[in-house]
């Protein structure tokens, strides 16, 4: 008895699961593959406002691609194209307010907005920014190393 409605139970969630899947899939199948492909979905449109290239912090820590600031209105985004960076432990996105950063005790001096963990440490990626984040103070974009206190990358953003 017990076992019946063990499997009853795992056969309603997984029904469930896989009706939710179908559901956006048919009602939304546009937006889920954008998220999925780390694109913005063609319904945002957004003016580019900084961009820049992510460059060598060292010959140990590497990081390559393009970064571009985005605003679309009350939506800002962070674009990262072709992006690639040395793997790190806990790496992290952050915004620097400094206009020049080449070493991590430049990182520490600087007055910096933690925007969160990195996505991942190659390919395309997006990160909406917090309303009312004024991006325009912000000069720098860093790959930082939480754990080590090391910066991975740095890219300046120019107009």
């Amino acid at each position: 008895m017990r076992w019946g409605h063990f499997l009853t139970t795992v056969g309603t969630v997984l029904a469930g699961f896989f009706a939710g899947v179908v559901t956006v899939q048919m009602l939304a199948p546009d937006l889920l593959n954008d998220l999925q492909r780390n694109r913005l979905p063609d319904a945002i449109t957004a003016r580019m406002v900084g961009t820049g290239a992510f460059g060598d912090v060292s010959s140990i820590h590497k990081a390559s691609g393009r970064v571009q600031l985005l605003d679309g209105g009350t939506l800002k985004i962070l674009r990262f194209t072709g992006f690639e960076v040395t793997n790190g432990p806990h790496l992290e996105v952050w915004l620097s307010k400094a206009d020049e950063v080449t070493a991590s005790q430049d990182v520490r001096a600087a007055d910096v907005f933690q925007l969160g963990p990195l996505d991942r440490i190659r390919g395309d990626q997006l990160y909406i920014l917090p309303e009312g984040l004024d991006t325009a103070r912000y000069r720098t974009v860093l790959i930082w190393s939480a754990e080590f206190g090391t910066l991975y990358g740095v890219a300046r953003l120019g107009s």
